[in-house]
């Protein structure tokens, strides 16, 4: 196994019939967490020994939660204050797991909130796109959007307006509608030379153009309101195409634009969304634009409340190529090679070979792998193990593959079986390496967090911080310096997960290319063994070691694509949804497209509640504990 226990897939896909927390998880706390977590001892603010019941234990899932993932990383209990056994901690991991489960599978089903959700810098863009038919993707001269829930720059209660995006979205307003050909603006024309002939014709204009842009029929009186910078524009004389652009500029500003808003239901109870908010979800969610006609008029004949239809429309959208915005935004956000862009990863100083042209192609290469996955019904496994690769010329000569020319990425066989599946892409590599050095920490909780849904914690505030650069003269290697540092009781739990996976990418320098040796001429040591005492060398090892956890890795990447396509981060009460995607991908040989579909016709997608459910209070302290 590559951790100590991992339950997270497995436990919960038979669904418990009792929590089992009185019986099973509080005697196992007692036994190993009280000493710490109870009555008078509270470390760290966490009192466990309250939570004497079953209901005690349902209204507080988000706390166990918690403990479920410091148990199963094998954070606590801490080193020096007991061990766990492996059957132990497996039991523990178990029982908390089917009791969360159970809590939830009984409880009332909870979609979840996602607040108003602004159109990020790739959605705003594809969406003007769709709309005006303009290519100058203004949006990137926009501020940058946050990154929240699970990493994603769609992540609605991230998305703020900032003052400057404001002045920038009148500016990009202006400069779509300059650019715009004019028969995407000018879709009808006045039949007379008159005021009234004049305001028809615009009324038209912005009728349909609201419509599409507002993604939803849009009611007369809106349209009126929507006409006043028209007809203001009229009192001055204007030209009727200079008349009607500030009418679209004040559609292209409206919230109702900017936003891609949800009516909500009062009352706090989940409701099914609209039919037109369901288009929106999926094209969104699989264009990162706008609903096309089809949506539109299936969400306008109310067809969309059908599961059979959502999954018709899923298969028909992933053949367009605007499914390719799934590679460029989830995948490269998901990977997060995105950061390249950003600057991180190795020097172009230091590292020559790093030229625009190949940090292009590494960008590229994860978002034409992703979509080649969909768009070929392949397995989520070739994340790990494909034996092809998409290169161009520039990355072909980091990978050693011959034979490949010119700048455009197309799919090859990979016949290293060192460098298949993600872990062997450049961008990965060079994504978690230091601007001077390889990191063995960075693959190593890139590894856990990316591909396994198990991040470490941060590490503590007074951490010391290893070099960002290596050279010849170094005393020691990065591998003697985290082997040093381990030593360290705070840093030791943590560290034995992530190193070990890290240095099974030690062969691969920051740019991704293969080496035997390290700067100061010593033999790479690829060398891990993990937690539960699995021992591997090298990266082929170390893939064997995932493949083992493919429930694991199935998860992983439902929990990702479901926090996406929901623009929102996921909570305990999602776990019953993302068991049963994951089943449904085993049963389907794990491919890729079959989550995509579950994703859309899940309940948290297709239902929502307009706000937070009032959280529980805690249960009183025992008496025995009150001051």
């Amino acid at each position: 196994m590559l951790v100590v226990v991992t339950v997270t897939a497995t436990a919960s896909e038979a669904k418990p019939t009792t929590s089992g927390y009185v019986h099973t998880v509080r005697p196992a706390l007692e036994k190993h967490c009280f000493d710490c977590h109870a009555d008078e001892v509270t470390k760290g603010g966490i009192d466990l020994g309250r939570y004497r019941t079953d209901a005690d234990f349902a209204r507080t899932l988000g706390q166990f939660d918690a403990v479920l993932r410091a148990v199963r990383e094998e954070r606590m209990p801490p080193p020096g204050k007991g061990t766990l056994s492996p059957a132990e901690r497996q039991a523990l991991v178990t029982a908390i797991a089917n009791s969360i489960d159970h809590a939830i599978e009984v409880a009332p089903k909870d979609p979840g909130r996602v607040v108003l959700h602004r159109l990020n810098r790739g959605e705003y863009n594809r969406t003007i796109r769709d709309l005006l038919g303009v290519d100058s993707r203004p949006a990137d001269r926009f501020p940058a959007d946050g990154g929240g829930g699970e990493g994603f720059t769609n992540t609605a209660d991230t998305l703020y307006v900032p003052p400057l995006l404001i002045e920038k979205l009148i500016d990009a307003a202006e400069e779509v509608l300059a650019a715009a050909k004019p028969e995407r603006v000018l879709t009808a024309k006045p039949t007379a030379e008159t005021p009234k002939a004049r305001r028809e014709a615009a009324r038209l204009i912005v009728a349909g153009f609201a419509r599409r842009a507002f993604r939803r029929p849009v009611p007369a009186m809106e349209l009126d309101r929507l006409l006043r910078p028209f007809d203001q524009a009229e009192k001055r004389g204007v030209a009727f195409e200079v008349s009607v652009r500030h009418m679209l500029k004040a559609v292209l500003v409206s919230p109702h634009f900017l936003y891609r808003v949800e009516q909500p239901k009062p009352g706090g109870q989940p409701y099914e969304l609209a039919p037109h908010e369901i288009a929106c979800r999926l094209s969104y969610f699989l264009w990162s634009s706008m609903p096309d006609d089809e949506l539109s008029t299936l969400a306008d004949e109310k067809k969309l409340a059908d599961p059979l239809v959502i999954q018709q429309q899923v298969r028909r959208m992933l053949r367009d190529p605007k499914a390719s915005a799934l590679g460029e935004e989830f995948a490269t956000q998901w990977l997060q090679v995105d950061r390249l862009s950003e600057g991180a990863g190795p020097d172009p100083a230091r590292y020559r070979e790093l030229t625009p042209a190949l940090r292009t192609a590494m960008l590229a290469e994860p978002a034409a792998f992703f979509n080649a996955l969909v768009a070929r019904d392949r397995s989520l496994l070739d994340v790990v193990q494909a034996d092809y690769a998409w290169v161009n010329e520039d990355l072909a000569a980091i990978y050693g593959i011959p034979d490949v020319r010119g700048p455009e990425l197309r799919e090859v066989a990979q016949r290293d079986i060192a460098r298949r599946g993600v872990l062997g892409m450049a961008a990965v590599l060079a994504v978690t390496s230091h601007p001077g050095r390889t990191s063995p920490v960075l693959r190593g909780v890139w590894v856990l967090d990316r591909l396994l849904a198990e991040p470490p914690p941060p590490p503590p505030p007074d951490t010391p911080q290893l070099p960002k650069e290596e050279s010849a003269s170094d005393a020691k290697g990065v591998r003697a310096r985290l082997e040093a540092h381990r030593t360290r009781p705070d840093c030791a739990a943590c560290h034995a997960r992530i190193d070990p996976i890290g240095f099974g990418l030690e062969n691969f320098d920051p740019l991704g290319r293969w080496r035997m040796r390290d700067v100061r001429g010593e033999a790479i040591d690829a060398r891990g063994v993990l937690p539960d005492g699995s021992a591997f060398s090298g990266p082929v090892e170390l893939r064997a070691l995932l493949l083992a956890r493919r429930q694991q890795l199935a998860r992983s990447m439902t929990e990702k694509l479901l926090a996406y396509a929901l623009g929102r981060g996921l909570e305990t009460y999602d776990r019953p949804t993302v068991t049963r995607i994951v089943a449904a991908a085993e049963a389907d040989g794990w491919k890729v497209s079959r989550i995509i579909l579950e994703v859309a016709t899940s309940y948290p997608f297709r239902f929502a509640r307009d706000r937070a459910p009032t959280p529980a209070a805690p249960p009183p302290a025992p008496a025995e504990a009150k001051p």
